[in-house]
C-alpha cells in the first residue's frame, strides 16, 4: 500500500491537522495531513486531492523530501514538501481541525507516536533552521 503526506509550509509555518475520534492509532491527535494513493493516480494527484479533502486547500507539490516503509501497516509512505497560494484552511475529510504551527515547534505539538515514524530527513527538516 501507498500514501503521501504533505509537508505545506506558508511564511515558515508548517500545517497540521488533528484526527476523527475512532479506532486508528492518531485518533484525536495532531499530525503532518497525507492519505492513501488510489491505484489510479500519480503521488502529486493524490497529495492534491488529500490536501483538499482533508484541509480545503489547493497544494502545489515542490519536491520529494524521503519514502518510509511502515512495516506494521505494511505502508510505503511517501513525504513532499507543498506550498500552497491561497492557504485558508477547512478541516473534512477524516480531520476535525486544521491549524499552522511553527516549523520550529512541529515535533512538539504533533502526537509523539506520530513524530515516532518520522523519517530521519523529516526530523532534520524540522529542526534545521532556516539560512
Amino acid at each position: 500500500m501507498s500514501a503521501v503526506v504533505a509537508v505545506v509550509e506558508n511564511n515558515g509555518n508548517i500545517l497540521i491537522g488533528k484526527k476523527v475520534s475512532g479506532n486508528h492509532f492518531l485518533s484525536g491527535k495532531w499530525h503532518i495531513p497525507g492519505g492513501k494513493v488510489k491505484p489510479d493516480e500519480s503521488d502529486e494527484q493524490a497529495l492534491k486531492r488529500e490536501m483538499k479533502e482533508e484541509c480545503g486547500i489547493d497544494v502545489k507539490v515542490e519536491r520529494f523530501i524521503e519514502e518510509f516503509y511502515e512495516p506494521s501497516a505494511k505502508m510505503h509512505a511517501k513525504w513532499y514538501l507543498c506550498s500552497c497560494e491561497k492557504c485558508d484552511t477547512n478541516a473534512g475529510g477524516d480531520l476535525t481541525d486544521v491549524k499552522w504551527v511553527g516549523k520550529n515547534v512541529v515535533e512538539e505539538v504533533c502526537d509523539r507516536k506520530a513524530v515516532e515514524r518520522w523519517p530521519d530527513k523529516i526530523k532534520k527538516f524540522f529542526t534545521t533552521k532556516a539560512p
